[in-house]
């Protein structure tokens, strides 16, 4: 569901950083892990992982995904 409220905002210097260090730092404020988040621009599209953030004030979008277990087949299938 997606809600447009606010869950976290950073007044760090993110200046030549990467989303990596950001979900890190969001982790802690909303409580999932930085492997369940996902970030997006205004316009919605994802910021790559790779991507190196310049200096300024930067409005984002966070999508926290859920946790699936796998079942015990799912197990069995990438174990093989």
């Amino acid at each position: 569901l997606v809600s447009g409220e606010l869950v976290a905002s950073l007044h760090d210097d993110f200046e030549g950083k990467t989303p990596r260090a950001v979900k890190q730092k969001l982790a802690a404020q909303v409580g999932v892990s930085r492997f369940r988040q996902r970030l997006f621009w205004e316009d919605g599209s994802e910021i790559r992982n790779d991507h190196v953030f310049a200096a300024g004030f930067v409005k984002l979008q966070l999508v926290k995904l859920e946790y699936w277990p796998s079942d015990g087949e799912e197990y069995r299938k990438m174990m093989r």
